[in-house]
């Protein structure tokens, strides 16, 4: 499907607020906790915009605009695990942060030279490496405990920080290390038995020298269970799962599986923190909600694992060179579509799928297609028995490396997003009395179906007016209105569907992915995703935009200019730059610059000639600076008329010499019933040809000519770029 694309995709308001460092990066529920936010354009802030309940803005403190400090309260039953939120000023919403939600009390770094520092086992240490500096913990161990040490740093999503674990015992030798873990994503973890009683340190540092490896982080030291993954790995919205650890001492105890209960909500992913007798995983394993139900493969007489599609299997490629084989017995033209998850559960298998008939013939096979994970399409070209492999790209395998393989019919989910430019937020921020407009993107709907989109949960004062879902294209705009009294702040909204034919309300699949790390290239480290749209009341803005509807329409292969007006708060002299947020199929402009001290302008609209005739809904953007940024406001919507041409014509041609005089004939049929009389301009003419409007008198059919003005310099040749 095309996409009719906008000129500026750059929705976020550049007025926002922007946190730059957050000290400190968590806390433990049912405590109380200072946090501090550094950045720019933090002036009147107002609290935060959460996503989930469970914190509690007790106080703010600001005395500068690149600074505010927050007292938090985290409720005793806070989810646990990184919780997005956004500070929001009284002009609009931050880049998103997170902050993880503990169990474990806190402690913070003191910087003490190369001594270790003492601190509890059984803690999380705020902690922070500037430079290529070393950070040393010192905790007191008993022989025969198991130790877990555990590291969140690029997981908060606040910089690309890459660091290294090495714990040394009380005679100083070293007993474990760890850098990259797949569970962590770079982030490191390890356990070690203490082999005796005493004094072990375990030593924070870089991955590798550099000065921009720098940044915040929380370590976890404990002895809380820390599996690396789980059987099965994800099954149904409400479904009871139980569930066995990979490489848990509790499970390689013998201890009974763990259960838990998958959320019933419209989320792919649930972040699961096992929990025993020894306490709580600091940070979650993830399981899948959704796709084919579970089915345990059925084994034959020679071994074979037998499964029937549609279903998902769990398993592990448990040997080097040995790839996981789950046989079935296709029908020919029945399409099936395969997905190996390993590397979105965070387990170290880089799938690869591979489909082979019962003789061993390799008949198709896929790698990367979803990331690192991998998605293979199948149809089987007769009856018969198959085999699917699951296998790891470069032939290892371990306990580790585990999976889950869904198979089934393919099925499109709806999805909806914003179209944001790149490095700025998926957020809105709708100024008091004034508009704002935005343009989603869409896939997996059906227009025929008449859908209407839907804004539930505005702040109050704000509503919500979307452009029609049609063929042709895969956007379509919305426009945010504030009413002059509406309060100042936020919410997080939600996104629905309305259809003449059941189910009449519907989930679009609203997601939006947010890059939080980037290496270089802008290549995404660290995301997080929200099935909700953030949207803030924020303080009036110093200026409305207005376009004035035309008088007539614009028609195939003509241009158009829209007059467009600036009303102005007294005392605001900035020029505002104007555009089109969007355009339909067939239409395009340009932008123009209102100066300071002018009120109107005109925004040169064209009409190709395949635009569809008919009704469009067009909206206008304006920016401006104010208060040390950008400030973005939007007209109401513009109904524009797109129509065939009027009247058809023919130029004729010309031969003439530089420096005389010389006439153009054109002939001229209406296609409409037209009176009176219009006005007939020649463009395209070459350099040093010039020629007046003429007024035609118009009838059914007639001839008008232009009188040309050919100077001495005109450039000579053949010219076929001439149109009326």
């Amino acid at each position: 499907m095309l996409a009719a694309a906008p000129l500026w995709l750059a929705l976020s308001s550049w007025q926002a607020p922007q946190v730059e460092r957050m000290t400190v990066c968590g806390g433990q529920r049912g405590t109380e906790v200072a946090v501090t936010l550094t950045g720019k354009r933090l002036f009147e802030p107002q609290g935060l915009l959460l996503e989930q309940p469970g914190i509690e803005v007790l106080a703010i403190q600001s005395d500068k605009p690149e600074q505010c400090t927050m007292r938090l309260q985290l409720a005793a039953d806070c989810p646990l695990g990184l919780q997005p939120l956004r500070l929001r000023t009284a002009y609009g919403l931050s880049n998103l942060l997170q902050f993880e939600i503990g169990v474990l009390p806190e402690v913070a770094e003191q910087r003490q030279g190369d001594a270790a520092q003492a601190v509890p086992l059984g803690c999380t240490v705020n902690g922070s490496l500037r430079g290529e500096e070393i950070d040393r913990y010192a905790v007191e161990v008993t022989a025969g405990m198991v130790v877990q040490c555990e590291v969140m740093a690029i997981r908060l999503g606040r910089a690309n920080l890459d660091l290294a674990l090495q714990v040394h015992g009380p005679d100083g030798r070293l007993l474990a290390a760890a850098d990259d873990t797949a569970l962590g994503h770079k982030d490191p973890w390890l356990s070690f038995v203490a082999p005796g009683t005493g004094t072990c340190v375990v030593t924070v540092r870089g991955a590798f020298a550099d000065e921009a490896n720098a940044g915040p982080y929380r370590l976890h030291l404990g002895t809380f269970p820390r599996p690396i993954g789980c059987l099965p790995s994800g099954g149904q919205p409400g479904e009871t799962l139980a569930i066995a650890l990979l490489e848990d001492p509790a499970t390689d105890a013998g201890a009974a599986p763990f259960a838990t209960t998958l959320p019933s909500g419209p989320e792919e992913w649930f972040r699961w923190f096992p929990t025993d007798a020894r306490g709580t995983a600091p940070t979650p394993l993830l399981l899948r909600v959704g796709g084919p139900p579970n089915r345990a493969p059925e084994t034959d007489a020679n071994g074979r694992a037998w499964v029937e599609f549609p279903a998902s299997v769990s398993g592990v490629v448990a040997e080097p060179e040995q790839p996981a084989t789950f046989h079935w017995r296709g029908q020919k033209g029945v399409a099936l579509e395969f997905r190996a998850l390993a590397r979105a559960l965070r387990s170290p298998l880089d799938p690869v799928l591979s489909v082979r008939d019962a003789a061993g013939r390799l008949l198709a096979e896929n790698d990367d297609a979803a990331g690192l994970d991998s998605v293979l399409r199948f149809t089987p070209p007769a009856d018969g028995e198959y085999r699917i492999e699951v296998q790891d790209l470069l032939r290892r395998g371990s306990a580790r490396h585990f999976f889950r393989l869904e198979g089934g019919p393919r099925a499109e989910a709806p999805s909806l997003r914003l179209v944001v430019g790149r490095r700025e937020e998926a957020v809105l921020a709708v100024a008091r009395g004034n508009r704002r407009g935005a343009v989603l993107q869409w896939s997996g709907l059906e227009p025929k179906h008449e859908l209407v989109l839907l804004a539930q949960d505005l702040p109050p004062g704000v509503t919500a007016e979307f452009g029609p879902i049609v063929p042709g294209t895969n956007l379509v705009p919305m426009v945010l209105t504030a009413a002059a009294d509406a309060a100042l702040g936020a919410s997080q909204v939600a996104l629905r569907l309305r259809a003449v034919t059941p189910p009449h309300e519907r989930d679009p699949g609203f997601l939006q992915t947010l890059p939080l790390v980037q290496a270089r290239n802008d290549q995404p480290l660290v995301v997080a995703t929200t099935r909700r749209l953030p949207v803030a009341v924020a303080a009036a803005a110093p200026f409305a935009v207005e376009v004035v509807p035309p008088a007539v329409p614009i028609v195939r292969g003509a241009p158009l200019a829209l007059e467009v007006r600036i009303h102005r708060t007294e005392g605001f002299a900035e020029p505002v730059r104007v555009r089109s947020l969007w355009s339909s199929p067939g239409l395009s402009s340009g932008q123009i610059e209102i100066a300071a001290a002018s009120a109107r302008g005109l925004l040169p609209f064209d009409a190709s000639g395949g635009a569809p005739v008919g009704r469009v809904r067009l909206l206008l953007v304006g920016e401006a600076l104010s208060r040390g940024g950008r400030v973005e406001v939007c007209s109401d919507w513009l109904d524009l008329q797109v129509d065939a041409p009027w009247l058809s014509v023919e130029v004729g041609k010309v031969r003439t010499k530089t420096g005389t005089e010389a006439a153009m004939r054109v002939q001229y049929q209406t296609v409409r019933p037209l009176v009176g009389t219009a006005e007939a301009v020649l463009l395209g003419l070459p350099r040093g040809v010039t020629a007046a409007p003429v007024r035609v008198a118009l009838a059914t059919a007639g001839e008008f000519v232009f009188p040309l003005q050919v100077a001495a310099d005109a450039a000579p040749g053949r010219h076929r770029s001439v149109v009326v």
